[in-house]
């Protein structure tokens, strides 16, 4: 049961290490739109590679936040499941209870894009498919509460021979080399 714990939390720590790398695509862009980069407003391949980033984003982190059950097996909720009772220290579990319900309003609306928006096309409500990055604020926050969680929970094994340091900021080689590509001299060319 322990080693099944520890094997939940390294693949929650894998989602939210994809997730890190995507939201980090996504705010680079985003943010050169912002400034008005010529060369990021100007691509509409960058737009678009943004864009699916982040609706990838937006899957991801429902994986995360969403009730745990037989089609979302790596959510946060499972760890308070009474399988994992003794395994965490009880702090750690009521700290994480406390997170995720000062969080309901934000899971909620991950959720409601997941199933309105990005998983499900809901024509019935829109015409179109969204393009923007209205809930980016939203995604970045729930993103770095997944981080928390990782290295509060990394940490609370009852059995301190398991505790693990969950490390987040990773070079990212995509974003170095989008970073080289925007910055280059032959900026046109893009």
């Amino acid at each position: 049961m322990t080693l099944e714990l520890a094997e939940l939390l390294g693949k929650q720590y894998l989602i939210a290490a994809y997730v890190e790398k995507k939201i980090q695509l996504v705010n680079y862009i985003k943010d050169g739109y912002d400034k008005d980069l010529p060369i990021l407003i100007n691509n509409r391949f960058l737009h678009f590679t943004a864009h699916i980033n982040y609706r990838s984003v937006i899957v991801d982190l429902y994986a995360l936040y969403g009730p745990f059950g037989r089609n979302n097996k790596y959510s946060f909720f499972r760890i308070l499941e009474p399988e994992y009772e003794y395994l965490i220290a009880s702090e750690s579990r009521n700290n994480l209870r406390l997170n995720l319900s000062n969080l309901s309003r934000q899971i909620s609306t991950i959720k409601n894009l997941r199933h309105k928006q990005i998983a499900h096309y809901d024509f019935e409500q829109t015409e179109s498919i969204n393009l923007n990055f209205d809930n980016l604020l939203l995604v970045n926050g729930l993103f770095e509460s997944a981080k928390e969680i990782l290295k509060q929970i990394g940490m609370a094994f009852v059995d301190e021979s398991l505790t693990t340091s969950y490390d987040f900021g990773r070079r990212h080689l995509e974003l170095d080399s989008l970073t080289r590509l925007t910055n280059s001299k032959n900026r046109d060319q893009i």
